[in-house]
């Protein structure tokens, strides 16, 4: 498809208006850009994908076979946030969306896995050992956190990235921000689940000008 068609489309993303229609845009790019073939392939200098691909491996392999002992003992070899570098700011330049598919595959896989070992099924390894693993890759893999930077006056992007997340259920618990992303935590963090739908609320958000 012609680069005109890429271009008309980014116009139709600036315009977007919810989560999903940005997504839908973004991945139509990438298909007639062909950057859904570089998500595709595997290597790359731009970080370790022989060990993302060996791990993910490992993991799936020992979680159909019912190892569980050894998938526990494989999570606790290696576990955290940025296995292989796949966490680089330049994974994420590429493309309009997404990432390579391999690291898309192990973070499922990783996650598969820790809902695997939680669930009451697994009897063979005690409750005991899942919280002492559970504690501990809570401080190795992390925990999504959300930083909203100084804003002044533009502190309504902050809350459309906050609405975002909050109608994908991916908003974090964990909070913070200085100056209009600060004003945006606090009015987040005070506020139930249910009660955010009337913030967001456009009518709710105007501001009176006498």
């Amino acid at each position: 498809m012609s680069s005109r068609s890429s271009y008309l489309l980014q116009k139709e993303l600036d315009r977007a208006e919810t989560y999903a229609q940005w997504r839908d845009i973004a991945m139509r790019i990438d298909q007639i850009e062909g950057m859904d073939k570089w998500k595709s392939i595997e290597r790359t200098n731009l970080y370790d994908y022989q060990a993302i691909r060996s791990r993910y491996n490992i993991l799936r392999e020992m979680r159909e076979s019912g190892d569980d002992h050894g998938l526990l003992f494989a999570l606790n070899e290696g576990i955290h946030g940025n296995m292989g570098g796949m966490g680089s700011s330049e994974l994420f330049k590429k493309t309009r969306f997404g990432t390579k598919q391999l690291i898309n595959d192990y973070i499922d896989e990783v996650t598969n896995a820790l809902y695997h070992l939680a669930s009451p099924d697994v009897a063979s390894i005690s409750i005991d050992e899942k919280l002492e693993f559970f504690n501990r890759a809570a401080h190795c893999f992390g925990r999504s956190a959300l930083m909203l930077s100084g804003s002044g006056s533009l502190f309504y992007f902050h809350l459309g990235v906050v609405k975002a997340l909050w109608e994908q259920n991916l908003l974090p618990s964990v909070i913070s921000g200085a100056s209009g992303g600060a004003i945006v935590a606090a009015i987040v963090g005070s506020h139930t689940h249910e009660e955010l739908e009337t913030i967001f609320d456009a009518e709710h958000l105007k501001i009176q000008v006498e």
